[in-house]
């Protein structure tokens, strides 16, 4: 298993692929488990695996993630020279038409903000990469 994730925003204290490491560890009991710790974006997520995983003489991975992210993360993933075979989590589900559901919430905004994140983010990477 490969976790992948650095600070993120110059935060201190442990890496998103160290906290996975230990959760797989801890409650799934999980074997040998391989860190990429540096990346800060999925760009760098992507290529900083491929480096690490080519070493390995692996050139195919499940890609987990959330739903929302996973478009992205496979088209990036694909660019670095990975096959990909998506596994997407956390799928965010409708809910049942109620009147008090026209009404702004909070989660609302939170969710808006993901989407718009997700299609920028795709939009970025088209024109970057």
């Amino acid at each position: 298993i490969l976790v992948t994730g650095g600070l993120v925003l110059d935060e201190e204290g442990e890496s998103l692929a160290q906290t996975m490491a230990e959760s797989l560890t801890d409650d799934f009991a999980a074997g040998e488990i391989w860190l990429e710790d540096k990346s800060r974006t999925t760009a760098e997520n992507a290529l900083f695996s491929k480096k690490l995983l080519s070493r390995k003489q692996v050139d195919s991975v499940f890609l987990v993630t959330q739903a929302w992210h996973m478009p992205r993360a496979v088209a990036i993933f694909e660019k670095a020279g990975l096959n990909v075979i998506p596994a997407p989590t956390a799928f965010k589900s409708g809910q049942p038409f109620k009147l008090s559901g026209l009404l702004p919430a909070a989660g609302s905004l939170q969710t808006t903000r993901f989407a718009l994140h997700e299609i920028l983010g795709l939009l970025w990477y088209k024109i970057r990469y």
